[in-house]
């Protein structure tokens, strides 16, 4: 008979799940605060009500941005801890939920991580957001009429055009289906005519670009339409896939973005809906982590993409404070395009009780009528507050590890004690 492993998974899940529910003379289901308060866009956010005076600017904001379809910018500050990325995430959620749904004149939100190395870094983080599937469809409804005219004007032999019969409403469907019909030479050709009618039109500004949305969204060949993708999303194509698509250069340069690329991609999402595309870039503090000549460079090449896309586009950056200091210093021209600056300041002891109060609601077990605080009172709250400094991070990391700390306190049945609190958040003396 073999040995038990000491490294038993399964035993010990199931001795777990054998406990009674240590939290249940709390009424609670379980310890409702994170073990480690790292913001996930997917979870669901408690911390509305104490961040309701900084809410209410963006929300302004957001509304001024939205109703003008113009540029407007907004750094949101506050410390490790404030609750950057959590207010971050609502925003998005926000703005998608409410504004992302409307038949016309929609806004969409992108939340990007933080802004890595480059204004080229940056754009292929949103073009990867928008999505592969999702842009196709959209540059074919934008440019389906213009490959329709230059498609019936070639000879008739040279392809098949599908009639709405045979194929399903759909701009995309419709587009490769036509090019299914083109040998290698006509696909050329019809590139080449494409390509300067998108630009003639002033629906693509670019080239390269136009000839690649072409490829994308016309060609047959799978290996053609993933080279033209990664090349419209600012990546660098080998000199033979780059001769192959009929491109003059095998990448995007910074300055064709901010001048080109960026502003053809708020105009297809324009064409699509979009009124409004909202840009929300956590972590810029990074930005400030690298030389002082670099820092600039980014920062002005930053500027740049603003000047460039003025209408039906807006950003929204998070930053810690002393960073922030860094950065307008080193590129006052980008900090007077942000025209709204809102804190996270850290949370009094009234607005930590109602980011308690919402976490402990949402285990609780019904029914139930006592203090929405339960385990915790006023006086609690407040030392809680104190050893956290207000910090929402640590305020309910602080509270998970007090919960289940008095959770296997047999000695503690209804509230936790406040010199309870002060022993276990003091640490060893």
């Amino acid at each position: 008979m073999k040995n038990r492993s000491e490294f038993d998974l399964l035993e010990g899940i199931k001795k777990v799940r054998k406990v009674e529910n240590p939290y249940r003379r709390f009424f609670l289901r379980g310890n409702p605060f994170p073990k480690s308060a790292v913001a996930d866009s997917t979870s669901e956010s408690f911390f509305s009500k104490c961040r309701k005076g900084a809410l209410g600017k963006v929300k302004s904001f957001l509304i001024y941005a939205y109703t003008h379809q113009r540029w407007a910018g907004l750094i949101l500050k506050g410390e490790y801890g404030s609750g950057k990325t959590h207010t971050l995430f609502f925003i998005v959620n926000e703005i998608n939920r409410q504004l992302g749904t409307l038949e016309n004149d929609r806004a969409l939100a992108i939340y990007i991580e933080n802004p890595k190395d480059s204004i080229n870094d940056l754009y292929q983080d949103l073009m990867e957001k928008l999505g592969r599937n999702n842009f196709e469809s959209q540059v074919a409804t934008v440019i389906e009429e213009t490959v329709q005219e230059v498609f019936k004007s070639l000879p008739r032999q040279r392809f098949i055009i599908a009639t709405k019969e045979e194929v399903p409403q759909d701009p995309l469907f419709r587009l490769r289906q036509m090019g299914k019909g083109l040998s290698q030479d006509w696909k050329i050709k019809a590139g080449d005519r494409l390509s300067k009618e998108l630009l003639s039109r002033g629906l693509i500004q670019h080239g390269d670009f136009a000839r690649c949305l072409c490829i994308l969204t016309c060609d047959d060949e799978q290996d053609m339409r993933n080279a033209a993708w990664r090349f419209c999303i600012g990546k660098a194509l080998s000199k033979g896939e780059a001769k192959k698509l009929g491109l003059v250069s095998e990448k995007l340069s910074e300055d064709e973005i901010v001048r080109y690329a960026f502003p053809s991609i708020i105009q297809i999402l324009n064409k699509n809906g979009v009124a409004m595309l909202i840009l929300l870039i956590d972590e810029f503090e990074k930005i400030a982590s690298g030389s002082r000549s670099y820092t600039f460079s980014f920062l002005e090449n930053l500027r740049s993409l603003v000047d460039n896309n003025l209408d039906h586009f807006s950003m929204i950056f998070a930053c810690v404070d002393e960073a922030w200091d860094v950065l307008s210093s080193t590129s006052p021209g980008l900090t007077e395009r942000m025209s709204e600056m809102v804190d996270l300041v850290p949370l009094d002891d009234s607005a930590a009780k109602l980011l308690i109060a919402d976490y402990l609601k949402n285990a609780r077990i019904q029914p139930y009528n006592r203090s929405d605080l339960l385990p915790f009172d006023d006086a609690t709250v407040k030392e809680i507050n104190r050893f956290s400094k207000g910090s929402i991070r640590y305020i309910l990391q602080n509270c998970h590890i007090l919960l289940e700390h008095a959770a296997s306190n047999s000695e503690i049945t209804d509230k936790i004690p406040t010199d309870f609190v002060r022993n276990i958040l003091s640490g060893p003396s």
